[in-house]
């Protein structure tokens, strides 16, 4: 289980994560929802150690994490991360190095199916081919923590089943996914928690099927609720 208790963030005097706490299950697919400038990808760099907290706490299964997490999250930016001057075949053998944990049998099967020339740089690869691949790499990682930061900006409608297809053959069923979006629309059927930001602040913490069955209400529907008001409506 990953919690977050009280976990605030400030960035030159500002607050921009405010007093943060919830509790992410094994083996869910959560979304980090909201607008620009609520603290999504802030958030998803606390967790992952690539910024510091400023007070709270973050634990995944009882123990404290600090520092950066190599070894236990994938963090999935939304620009390309890759080094551009190498190949595809050139990276399939040096990202294992960096990261041991990486399924290479399986990555290298998504790469054959999405990807024609191993032997171009990456240069030449369009923005969502830069995309897909990032998303790849990071979620053929064999790790308990899962964070990827607005992954499908870049990816073409016809590819977006990529990462449903990925999630579905993550080894590790325990693992936690957060994903991050300002577009619930585009997550509806693969998600089983929402937590809603809205200037910093955890506004939602909610099952999707309760927002089906109570309030007979989309995840999209009820986002589009809680960010045209000031008050924050519940269930």
């Amino acid at each position: 289980m990953l919690a977050l208790n009280q976990l605030t963030k400030k960035i030159r005097n500002q607050l921009v994560l405010d007093d943060i706490s919830c509790h992410i299950d094994d083996g869910t697919i959560a979304g980090v929802l909201g607008p620009n400038q609520s603290g999504k990808s802030v958030l998803l760099k606390v967790l992952a150690g690539f910024m510091h907290k400023t007070s709270g706490t973050v634990t995944l299964d009882g123990k404290v994490l600090s520092g950066v997490l190599q070894k236990t999250c994938a963090f999935i930016p939304p620009e390309n991360a890759l080094p551009l001057h190498l190949t595809l075949s050139e990276m399939l053998r040096w990202f294992p190095i960096m990261y041991p944990d990486l399924d290479k049998e399986l990555a290298s099967e998504y790469c054959q199916h999405y990807f024609q020339d191993f032997h171009r740089t990456l240069s030449a690869y369009s923005h969502g081919d830069l995309a897909k691949l990032n998303l790849i790499l990071g979620c053929c990682r064999n790790v308990r923590l899962y964070l990827l930061d607005e992954p499908l900006q870049d990816i073409d409608e016809t590819s977006r089943s990529i990462l449903v297809s990925l999630i579905s053959t993550c080894p590790d069923k325990s693992a936690i996914f957060l994903i991050s979006s300002h577009d619930p629309n585009e997550y509806e059927k693969i998600l089983d928690q929402v937590l809603f930001l809205k200037l910093g602040k955890l506004v939602t913490d909610e099952k999707p099927e309760l927002l089906r069955s109570r309030l007979h209400q989309s995840i999209t529907e009820y986002y589009r609720k809680v960010m045209n008001h000031d008050e924050y409506p519940s269930v």
